[in-house]
């Protein structure tokens, strides 16, 4: 499935509006992630399918490496013509330091529950995870949108002592006193 999102230029209204198309949302977020890097004063995340930039570059030079991933379509002026709509489903922007239910892809009617420092998959119940980018536990990162390739470390909300999800020598997905890094990828498609 294809996905879309908005770009306008900051400094004009009306003129040099795009729509990029991508893959998929994750191609996307990883655009923005080298835009933003390259020149964050001028290239903003607006909400997940909206962003914004102010320098001098073009679109499509703000993060070149994506030239064969994303297609830059210059849409028209604001008062020429219609602009058409597109239908996505929504996403949510995951950003470090904040928490979220787990649930999964296969089954969303299953979310992750922590028990006993065991975590499961159920449909009764659910516990809270943060998502932290690794290593940056109360830094100035916190709220930086995580992006597929970011390592990461989720710990469970609530309880006396921080504990952190992690995968024991059986498989299983429990909770330990010491971060495990995985890559954030590697969770969604777990």
């Amino acid at each position: 499935m294809v996905y879309y999102t908005f770009l306008k230029w900051q400094t004009s209204e009306p003129n040099y509006r795009y729509l990029l198309t991508a893959p998929d949302a994750e191609t996307i977020n990883d655009w923005w992630r080298e835009a933003s890097t390259k020149d964050p004063e001028h290239v903003k995340r607006l909400g997940p399918d909206f962003y914004s930039w102010g320098s001098g570059a073009q679109a499509w030079d703000l993060a070149p490496s994506f030239l064969n991933k994303i297609i830059y379509t210059l849409l028209n002026d604001r008062d020429g013509r219609i602009i058409s709509n597109f239908a996505q489903p929504p996403r949510v922007s995951v950003l470090s330091g904040d928490s979220y239910y787990i649930r999964s892809k296969s089954s969303p009617e299953l979310y992750w529950l922590e028990k006993g420092g065991l975590i499961y998959a159920t449909k009764q119940d659910r516990t809270r995870s943060t998502f932290r980018l690794d290593g940056e536990r109360d830094s100035d990162r916190n709220r930086t949108v995580i992006i597929g390739k970011d390592y990461i470390s989720v710990s469970a909300v609530g309880g006396s002592a921080q504990k952190y999800v992690s995968v024991n020598d059986n498989g299983e997905v429990v909770l330990s006193g010491h971060s495990c890094r995985m890559c954030y990828s590697d969770l969604k498609n777990m």
